[in-house]
């Protein structure tokens, strides 16, 4: 009996804890907002673990002064948390691509407000986001920006480095290379997908990122010297204000619900489990892009091109394809896919009422399986568009040649699929002039 009340009582102890409201502040972090300095937090990517981001703060930390414009200068991050080992950031930046134009609040867009109300001190303050923390910077700017609990929008600013995003909160300065292969090589060519515009070129040497995409190593690497100037020059924009409260915390905390509360529980429990295979689900193709013999990195590349390709040029591309599969057509006409066949007894032909165009009237039906072959030997099938053109994917159409020394008189011809779906008739008169084509 002790056994079972022990267990209710752990489980009754249970459920409490998670429905409990979770809305008050933080006993640690700043209770003042200051009008003298400035703040830079860093938003890092998906597949990024607080260590990753630690060092993308450290990294762009190490890059810039502790004041500027006599002013002190904090620098710090707001963690975007991998979950379910990856596969819900993959998941996660899905949706908000779909909605890059509203804001996405969703369960770490919570978090990271929270974290910010008790890491930012200053009225001024910059977001500097990498990769899918753009989304989350964008959405963070949505949900601030002149709100009660906020701050006005001269004193919040974005800085975007290799954004997926289509847009910069604020009309913000941003970063992307072209050899960017996530961002610029991937991302880009999504159909009915915009991003920004890729601005530099960053050329990738032997040993860097596979991707060209990471915060540290790639873009402070090579662009460090244009990611400051950027930074200063959006910290030039921000402004003090009369708005936020010097004695209160500079953002509020955001409300917590009861949903939001179980749905931390619920990543907790899901991210521990799915932990085991974050090797597989990132860090193993990272290792790969890295480390992986010449010949792998090659068809690597070559696959992300020919991919590339395929995406932007769309149906220009399948018609590519099929004028050279066109050159294998004669081949399949042996097969006996197609024929041509000469109507014996057809009547003549009648003219509808206006005169304009010319019909064939009760003509006898011809039988693919019929046992004879076609009456004329000096017609091929020269062309098929059978996917359409460029403009049209329902432009669809059979070329004939007249490979004979003199013209042919296809009145009454017909053209057969051998399901027989395919049935087309020519009307009286048609006539092919030698080596000349009809469409």
């Amino acid at each position: 009996m002790n056994y079972f009340s022990t267990k209710f009582k752990i489980v009754t102890a249970a459920i409490l804890f998670v429905l409990s409201p979770y809305v008050v502040f933080a006993q640690a972090g700043s209770q003042t907002c200051s009008e003298n300095g400035y703040t830079i937090a860093t938003i890092n990517g998906i597949h990024t673990d607080e260590d990753g981001a630690i060092l993308n703060r450290d990294s762009l930390k190490r890059r810039l002064l502790s004041t500027y414009n006599n002013q002190p200068l904090a620098i710090d991050f707001l963690l975007n948390p991998s979950h379910l080992g990856g596969a819900g950031d993959i998941l996660k930046a899905i949706q908000q691509g779909f909605f890059d134009s509203e804001t996405v609040r969703d369960y770490d867009l919570i978090e990271m407000l929270q974290d910010a109300s008790e890491k930012v001190a200053t009225q001024k303050l910059l977001l500097v986001a990498h990769s899918q923390g753009n989304f989350y910077a964008n959405s963070f700017y949505d949900t601030v920006v002149d709100k009660a609990g906020g701050a006005p929008a001269e004193s919040i600013g974005v800085y975007s480095v290799a954004t997926p995003s289509a847009r910069v909160a604020g009309g913000g300065k941003w970063l992307t290379s072209n050899t960017d292969k996530a961002i610029a090589g991937i991302v880009g060519h999504i159909p009915f997908r915009k991003i920004m515009e890729p601005n530099t070129h960053i050329e990738l040497q032997n040993g860097d990122d596979f991707w060209g995409h990471n915060f540290a190593d790639i873009y402070l690497k090579y662009q460090s010297e244009k990611i400051i100037s950027d930074i200063h020059s959006s910290l030039d924009r921000l402004k003090t204000n009369n708005i936020q409260d010097t004695q209160k915390p500079c953002l509020a905390s955001p409300e917590f619900s009861i949903a939001h509360k179980i749905q931390g529980n619920a990543f907790a429990a899901a991210d521990l489990v799915a932990s085991t295979a974050s090797f597989v689900a990132f860090k193993l193709p990272v290792a790969i892009g890295q480390y992986a013999e010449k010949a792998t990195i090659s068809v690597a590349k070559a696959v992300i091109s020919t991919t590339t390709k395929v995406i932007k040029t769309g149906v220009e591309k399948v018609v590519e394809v099929a004028q050279i599969i066109k050159e294998t057509f004669s081949e399949v006409f042996q097969k006996d896919n197609f024929q041509l066949a000469q109507i014996v007894d057809l009547s003549e032909a009648q003219s509808n009422q206006s005169g304009q165009s010319v019909q064939l009237a009760n003509f006898k039906q011809c039988s693919f399986d019929a046992q004879k072959s076609a009456s004329s030997l000096k017609l091929i099938i020269n062309e098929v568009a059978w996917m359409g053109g460029t403009n049209n994917a329902d432009d669809e159409w059979i070329e004939l040649k007249n490979i004979s020394d003199s013209a042919v008189d296809i009145s009454g011809y017909q053209i057969l699929d051998k399901a027989e779906q395919i049935k087309i008739v020519f009307d009286k008169n048609t006539i092919i002039p030698a080596g000349g084509f009809f469409l």
